[in-house]
């Protein structure tokens, strides 16, 4: 009987300090940004206008993809 009470106390005493302790892990800062020290872009910057060779060699201006999402991978072996 005694293992048991010992058990309920252990139990009881994990649960307060679950409950103590869970606002410092979640943070005191409702925003994320605030949280990990980021500053927030004022707004979108557009690119300039610049022309590449695609993969089948033909120029493509930035330009014509104007509105929509680019994602651009740059990459070199070494």
């Amino acid at each position: 009987m005694k293992h048991r009470q010992w058990g309920l106390v252990a139990a009881g005493i994990v649960c307060l300090g679950l409950l103590v302790g869970l606002p410092d892990v979640q943070g005191t800062s409702p925003d994320p940004f605030e949280a990990a020290q980021l500053e927030r872009l004022s707004r979108a910057v557009p690119m300039p206008d610049v022309s590449l060779p695609d993969l089948e060699g033909k120029n493509v201006s930035l330009q014509s993809y104007k509105g929509q999402v680019v994602l651009m991978n740059f990459w070199t072996t070494w």
